[in-house]
């Protein structure tokens, strides 16, 4: 039989000695607390791991934009002089060495629409590639030297600037008041005040033969953008003068309507604007109807069954521009061009005549004398580009080397008289002997250098620019001539040299 206090001694003198022991339980219990406090409060300083990353939307069509960050430069380099040595220019390849996207469409939250008033260049569509005859898929150099040098560079570049500032807000040049946008003394230079629509088409062709174009990221991006926006504006709708650019201002508004629909179907050619594509089919269908059945164009629309060598040679590069461009034409519009510069050029003499077989281009009375038909072959240089893109070739016509010489024997002269100069003339030469290249080509191009390089303007706000002296300047003035030099020095990138390529192919 047990005793029933000895437990009861037992538990007390456990007690006591839990007791005794009591402080370090509390100390220990007390030290887990404040190492559970100290890492709780650590993980609530620890900045919480961010989520997941979500994949990139992808959107059809999302527009890639070819970009040229470089900003206008004040200056470009010089070179001292430009030599008076003929030097052989190296053949300008077709395929850039770049593979360049264009965006599909402009600046995001703009609208693609004309109708609203708020016109701009959004659309589907990929410009670059499409034109086999672009010595570049986006029409310009994308080196900032080309193939001509630092100089011709520079020159083009300077063209650019001066167009570029004296461009009115709403996109167009003005023909006789442009100085209002000058600094200090205003340039000189007025042209004619009908002409404005023809003059705007022809400074947005030097600026998109340079590669400037609404999906091209480029300092004159927006230059072009407000130039094509405003021709689109002043198109004629309904009737039978739909489609026709700036309406019928003054005897030659289809000269200016020409300049202006290739300005259209050139920016439509290289941009891919899908809401371009349907103004230039317009101006291209209102070309068409002022053509005469079964032959060329004159001064009438509708026709009155007169043709000339000129301003068919205009209606052929809007012709073929909007054919590379995806456009409807007429091809037999092409074939009657072609016959029109056969029944006009004289085998004799290799020379194309402007109304008449052989005969000498034309001139008003005002400048008959101070600018001699005679110093001049703008009419067979005409007819020599227009034969080559119409597809004939030297070793099949002979007379495209009748026309090669002749353009030869009369190269560009800078004079202080100005008897010399034909802007016209040099440009549509520059381009033809380009594609027939070799010994007449290299020498032409040096002197072509010569007399625009070392004239063109370096005071005052006239700087980049070239003096309208020619016999069309006081209808084009500074506008035209400007326009017309810079297109002369964009020749080795704007068109692939159709003839050097065709003689590369292997057979």
């Amino acid at each position: 039989m047990h005793d029933s206090t000895e437990p009861r001694a037992d538990f007390h003198e456990l007690l006591a000695e839990q007791l005794r022991r009591a402080p370090w339980l509390l100390i220990s219990l007390a030290a887990h607390v404040l190492v559970g406090c100290f890492f709780w409060l650590l993980a609530r300083l620890e900045p919480a791991a961010p989520p997941p990353a979500a994949p990139p939307a992808i959107i059809a069509g999302s527009p890639v934009e070819d970009r040229v960050e470089d900003a206008v430069p004040d200056e470009l380099p010089r070179e001292e002089q430009v030599s008076d040595e003929p030097q052989e220019e190296p053949v300008v390849a077709s395929d850039d060495t770049e593979q360049e996207e264009e965006s599909q469409q402009g600046d995001e939250g703009e609208s693609a629409s004309y109708e609203s008033g708020s016109a701009n260049f959004e659309g589907a569509g990929m410009g670059g590639g499409r034109s086999s005859r672009r010595g570049h898929g986006n029409g310009g150099s994308r080196s900032r030297e080309g193939s001509g040098g630092r100089t011709t560079q520079a020159g083009v570049t300077e063209g650019l600037q001066w167009l570029a500032r004296h461009q009115d807000e709403d996109g167009h040049w003005d023909a006789d008041e442009f100085d209002r946008h000058c600094e200090g003394t205003r340039c000189t230079g007025a042209g004619g005040s009908l002409h404005d629509v023809g003059l705007t088409g022809l400074a947005l062709l030097a600026f998109l033969g340079d590669g400037h174009h609404p999906n091209r990221v480029t300092p004159y991006r927006d230059t072009v953008r407000r130039g094509l926006r405003w021709l689109v504006e002043q198109t004629e709708e309904g009737g039978g003068d739909d489609g026709l650019i700036g309406g019928r201002k003054g005897k030659a508004f289809l000269y200016d309507h020409a300049l202006a629909a290739l300005a259209l179907c050139d920016g439509f050619l290289l941009s891919g604007q899908e809401n371009l594509r349907e103004p230039a089919q317009r101006a291209v269908n209102f070309v068409l109807r002022a053509r005469n059945p079964y032959k060329a164009w004159r001064y009438e629309a509708p026709p009155n069954g007169e043709n000339d060598s000129s301003i068919t040679g205009w209606m052929v590069f809007v012709l073929k521009t909007a054919q590379d461009a995806g456009l409807e034409i007429e091809k037999d519009a092409l074939a009657g061009a072609l016959q029109l510069f056969d029944e006009l050029s004289d085998t004799a003499t290799g020379r194309c005549g402007y109304l008449q077989r052989g005969e000498t281009p034309a001139r008003t009375d005002v400048n008959r004398e101070r600018f001699p038909a005679t110093n001049s072959e703008s009419l067979t240089a005409v007819a020599l580009l227009c034969r080559i893109f119409l597809g004939q070739r030297p070793e099949e016509h002979p007379l495209l080397e009748a026309h090669a010489d002749l353009l030869s024997a009369k190269p560009p002269v800078w004079s202080e008289q100005g008897t010399t100069h034909d802007f016209y003339y040099w440009y549509y030469a520059t381009f033809a002997l380009f594609q027939m290249g070799g010994e007449r080509w290299a020498r032409w191009n040096e002197k072509l250098k010569i007399a625009l390089l070392r004239n063109q303007r370096r005071d005052d706000h006239a700087k980049g620019s070239w003096d309208p002296l020619d016999p069309w300047g006081e209808d084009g003035g500074r506008i035209y001539s400007t326009a017309m030099a810079v297109l002369c020095l964009e020749v080795y990138y704007r068109y692939a040299p159709v003839l050097a390529n065709e003689r590369a192919r292997p057979r």
